[in-house]
């Protein structure tokens, strides 16, 4: 291995950037596997965050973290048979996990009329909770 001789004035930032650049040239390394990457949204550019999994192309799903083109199918065909109605949901399609999930969790949604569409649960749960008086103590109302 050789020493690289330490150039005044050069800071780590500008040398990282070089080496990427570099890298960016010969075709290999993170800036050859796909596209850039907005700083602000960490999203690759050109493709608005988050990506809704009830509505999203399997070429979208595949941008995800993790998400190759097995599980970008196996999302697809499980919303085929029923839609996502929270993120969590995702855990029940083959291949996804919670690691996995925890990865694109910042990066996904579900459409926001099936999000906000109560169940039949919640809806009881919420009428007793009224009936009960605990649901202003809850929402730190009282």
């Amino acid at each position: 291995m050789t020493r690289m001789k330490v150039m005044r004035g050069v800071g780590a930032a500008w040398a990282a950037a070089a080496v990427l650049a570099l890298m960016a040239t010969l075709g290999v390394g993170p800036a050859a596997a796909g596209p850039l990457l907005d700083p602000e949204t960490a999203a690759p550019a050109g493709v608005t965050m988050p990506i809704d999994v009830n509505a999203a192309a399997e070429e979208q799903l595949m941008l995800l973290p993790g998400i190759g083109p097995a599980k970008a199918r196996a999302i697809v065909t499980y919303r085929a048979k029923r839609r996502f109605r929270v993120v969590n949901d995702l855990l029940r399609v083959k291949g996804i996990g919670p690691g996995i999930l925890k990865r694109i969790r910042p990066f996904v949604t579900v459409d926001a009329d099936d999000a906000l569409a109560p169940t039949a649960g919640a809806k009881a749960a919420a009428t007793a909770a009224v009936k009960s008086g605990t649901a202003a103590t809850k929402s730190g109302l009282r």
